[in-house]
């Protein structure tokens, strides 16, 4: 049985200001793509408590693992002109180069994704195993998928994609967030957080993270990630700004650097 669609006035869409926007919503009527488009908005205003984004260079080839939808990707386009008629949907250009690159383990986001923008290049694919040539990108982004992956063998997995100078930009889960799984108010939510709560003690002391009934999830402790970022060959490692839910940091390679990590 499917989803059930919701209409655009359920998902309380800005239909004057931005026809653009209006037409994105228009095509994530599901819960999951209504989830998206919730991400999208707040990615495109500034305003909101919970926003933020990686600053991406003109000319930079960015890749975004689990991009869900694409909506940083959109958001945070050096290109964009808001609007409608572009590339991308809430965009008015049409002439911006193919500088974007997408890849998440959900095909219902990718192919919402594909409808939103017509620039991007979506691939299905994992944080682990990413499907992309060595030394192929200037920067790679990910806003919270790295925390339901081993850690090491994904930022390996980056450090290969990654050109010499290159980027990273990660958005990570803090210790706090264990406390969403407490808010279920069931046995099963508490277990989970207990879960969690341990994976996130283990991955600070040791830098590894195990699973429970196939799913992997742990929060991260700054000095464990800039550990493995070190390990991997990363330098300049910086604490980005962000809502106090996101602990974002930022780092990148040498100019000259030895073969992959792996």
């Amino acid at each position: 049985m499917g989803l059930p669609e919701l209409t655009v006035e359920e998902m309380g869409v800005p239909t004057a200001d931005n026809p653009g926007l209006k037409r994105c919503a228009e095509l994530a009527r599901t819960p999951v793509g209504n989830y998206h488009y919730g991400e999208l908005k707040i990615a495109l205003d500034p305003a909101s408590p919970s926003h933020y984004l990686p600053v991406v260079p003109a000319g930079a080839k960015v890749l975004d693992i689990g991009c869900g939808a694409g909506q940083t990707l959109i958001a945070a386009c050096p290109y964009r002109v808001p609007g409608e008629g572009g590339l991308c949907l809430p965009c008015s250009r049409n002439d911006c180069p193919e500088w974007g690159y997408g890849v998440d383990i959900d095909e219902e986001a990718l192919a919402l994704g594909r409808a939103w923008s017509r620039r991007m290049v979506f691939s299905l694919g994992s944080a682990d195993r990413l499907p992309y040539n060595d030394q192929e990108f200037d920067l790679v982004i990910s806003r919270v998928a790295l925390p339901y992956v081993d850690m090491q063998r994904a930022i390996a997995e980056i450090r290969r994609v990654l050109r010499p100078g290159g980027r990273i930009w990660i958005a990570l889960h803090p210790f706090r967030t264990i406390f969403l799984h407490w808010r279920q108010r069931n046995w099963k939510g508490w277990c989970f957080a207990g879960y969690v709560a341990l994976n996130g003690l283990f991955f600070h002391l040791t830098l590894r993270t195990f699973c429970l009934l196939y799913r992997r999830e742990y929060w991260q402790s700054e000095s464990a990630t800039r550990r493995v970022l070190t390990k991997a060959g990363f330098v300049n490692i910086q604490r980005e700004p962000g809502p106090p839910n996101r602990l974002s940091i930022s780092a990148e390679l040498p100019e000259s650097v030895p073969g992959a990590v792996r």
